[in-house]
């Protein structure tokens, strides 16, 4: 396993005085601090929706942790890693790749996930794998979901195992936006495309 970290970006604007005592801006400075390792392949951080201050992890092998007061929760929030199409090498562009929370997560504790599963039976033959959008439910203020509650809501069959894109999130009117991905392949020219 790749060790990968996690780091904070922190931004803060910093002025000294001048030579004749006025102040004088020089602009922000960036600092790294780590935050969490150990991670296999990191591919989203948020901040939850409840204002509880917590932040979610979501790593490609199918798990998503929690971060409480700057340390990273040792139980998942969700284990998906039996879901999932198993990355083939550290550059596999498949896996758990997006996580959006319900506008009213606060009171009704329900998340959608995007990944990448084996091809679904029926799938396109000679496709590599099945891109899902799938529900899943947590007790308000909960730290662990609960991975029976899960509920496939989108099916995408997928050429290649590259381009699967998984960025989704709620937009201001309400409705889940969900990247998809071009299919994958070099130079467009491949099956699905």
């Amino acid at each position: 396993m790749a060790l990968l970290f996690i780091c904070l970006i922190l931004i803060t604007a910093v002025s000294c005085d001048d030579d004749d005592g006025t102040s004088v801006d020089e602009g922000p400075t960036i600092a790294l601090e780590l935050i969490t390792d150990g991670l296999a392949s990191p591919t989203v951080m948020l901040e939850s929706t409840d204002n509880t201050g917590r932040l979610f992890i979501v790593d490609q092998s199918g798990l998503i942790y929690i971060m409480k007061a700057g340390t990273r929760l040792s139980t998942p929030f969700l284990d998906i890693s039996g879901k999932v199409v198993a990355r083939a090498s550290a550059q596999d562009e498949r896996g758990l790749l997006g996580l959006a929370f319900h506008p009213d997560f606060a009171s009704n504790g329900r998340f959608f996930v995007y990944y990448a599963g084996p091809l679904r039976s029926g799938g396109t033959s000679g496709f590599d794998h099945t891109n899902y959008v799938a529900e899943y439910n947590a007790a308000p203020g909960s730290d662990q979901a609960s991975a029976a509650s899960g509920r496939i809501l989108l099916e995408m069959d997928h050429p290649q195992a590259n381009h699967n894109a998984g960025m989704i999130g709620f937009g201001p009117d309400g409705h889940l936006y969900i990247s998809v991905g071009d299919g994958g392949g070099a130079n467009d020219t491949n099956d699905g495309h």
